[in-house]
């Protein structure tokens, strides 16, 4: 029904539709129907300064903004505001017609901090979402599995978390953000919603494993990323839960979520290995002049 909103308001393929929402039914709502209508969405964190809204509607192009109810009390930006509640747009009637996207369309903009001071957009489309979460080889994806999503909506994890659980017909679980920086109220809800798959990122990781290793023990994939692992801490979490399969997983947004992926499967005192391109892709090691290296 959202699509139908989308599509009457003018959203047609490769539309950007920028989407003010914190990890909730009415983030994944909104970015299955900005899909479906044919456009491509462009997450925007509710904390954001007003400003930086500004440039990301400006700079994407944006001119519709999906806002989840409890942040839609300033929607004044310039563009056409929708807000988004559980129910609100059951009464509208939809032709449930798709629009014609392909694998080479774009699916979502994903705005990074940016070296020169401006965030800048990352532009993926369809098959890269696709090559990160379907027939790949550095995680098996298996009927029962259970997603908790830590990652923020801006953050590129989601991508792994919401379309590796609806890609693969798995349950993504959302909690509160308190939940997932407490090691207690983390491990109380991996236990009772029997998480299998978790990412976090490197520091939080660190926080956690030396408050309360222990909580990784039901889980079958740990992935841990964002920044340079730890030896210690990941040795810490390995000896303490054996059954547990710890990922590195290390890539830049603009190659979405992950380019290489390794599985750690021995102790190391230094520096742990990214691993090899995942499934789908490929890597070049380049010298200082851009140049491919050879061997070794």
């Amino acid at each position: 029904n959202l699509a139908q909103v989308l599509k009457d308001k003018g959203v047609k393929r490769e539309s950007i539709v920028a989407i003010i929402a914190e990890r909730s039914i009415e983030f994944v709502t909104g970015i299955i129907a900005i899909m479906k209508a044919g456009g491509a969405y462009l997450p925007i964190e509710p904390g954001y300064p007003d400003d930086r809204i500004r440039f990301m509607l400006e700079d994407s192009g944006a001119d519709i903004l999906l806002v989840q109810k409890k942040y839609s009390k300033n929607t004044d930006y310039g563009v056409d505001a929708i807000v988004i509640e559980d129910g609100v747009m059951c009464s509208h009637e939809s032709s449930n017609s798709k629009s014609p996207i392909t694998h080479d369309d774009l699916a979502y903009i994903m705005y990074t901090s940016g070296s020169t001071g401006n965030p800048k957009g990352a532009m993926i489309k369809h098959h890269n979402v696709v090559r990160l979460v379907k027939n790949t080889n550095y995680i098996e994806f298996k009927e029962g599995d259970r997603i908790l999503q830590t990652g923020a909506v801006v953050f590129d994890a989601a991508t792994f978390e919401i379309w590796g659980a609806l890609l693969n017909g798995l349950r993504l679980y959302l909690v509160d953000e308190d939940v997932i920086l407490d090691a207690d109220r983390l491990g109380e809800a991996l236990k009772d919603y029997g998480i299998t798959t978790l990412w976090l990122t490197s520091p939080l990781f660190n926080q956690l494993s030396r408050q309360k290793p222990e909580i990784f023990k039901g889980l079958s994939n740990l992935l841990v990323g964002g920044d340079v692992l730890s030896p210690k801490n990941i040795n810490i979490v390995r000896h303490i839960c054996p059954d547990t399969r710890v990922i590195n997983g290390y890539g830049p947004t603009e190659n979405t979520t992950f380019s290489t992926c390794y599985t750690i499967d021995k102790g190391y005192e230094d520096s742990i290995p990214i691993g090899k391109p995942i499934a789908n892709s490929t890597a070049y090691i380049l010298g200082k002049g851009g140049a491919v290296n050879p061997v070794g």
